[in-house]
């Protein structure tokens, strides 16, 4: 595991707002940090506590990493969908998921995590055309509807799984994500 933290907001770990943008220097430093920094999120987003069908934003305040503190009201311990940001976490999942694929030349760590990423990959066949009313990660903004950068996030998303698919030798799926 490779934990990123947020320095200021309200110090959650795992973040994938942190994470995205990390992402060129980790990859060049070394892939095996990246997948590292993947690792909390999938395994987070299998945990039955994870309640949706899109990425989590984080996996919990640091040093704690027990569960999603963005969007979490503490007095009742629920989280709010509203407070979410599905299309965003999605597309930098699966682009760096991807990234890492591409850097390491192998499919492997995809395709232990496949059922995720086709899951990540529905929500945004369904939503990303037109993410509607959603928070992104410049969340300062509050919500934007009809946010064209959600939308080429969903774009390179699925491409990036029609990329993962065609290097895993699957080239029906790989067609089929190139389409959508």
């Amino acid at each position: 595991l490779f934990i990123s933290k947020e320095c200021y907001s309200n110090g959650c770990a795992a973040t994938l707002d942190v994470t995205y943008p990390s992402m060129p220097l980790i990859l060049v430093l070394n892939p095996e940090l990246m997948k590292g920094m993947l690792r909390p999120i999938f395994d987070y987003a299998k945990n039955d506590e994870w309640c949706f069908d899109f990425a989590p934003h984080d996996v919990g305040r640091y040093p704690k990493a027990n569960g999603q503190f963005y969007g979490l009201n503490e007095e009742t311990g629920e989280l709010s969908l509203s407070m979410q940001m599905p299309v965003e976490e999605c597309g930098n999942m699966l682009v760096m998921e991807t990234n890492v694929a591409l850097a390491t030349k192998s499919t492997e760590f995809a395709e232990g995590h496949i059922e995720t990423l086709e899951k990540w990959c529905k929500y945004l066949i369904e939503f990303g055309a037109d993410p509607g009313n959603q928070l992104c990660t410049d969340d300062f903004a509050g919500h934007l509807e009809h946010n064209c950068n959600l939308s080429l996030k969903a774009i390179m998303g699925l491409r990036g799984m029609a990329i993962i698919m065609e290097m895993a030798g699957n080239e029906e799926k790989s067609v089929f994500y190139k389409a959508q």
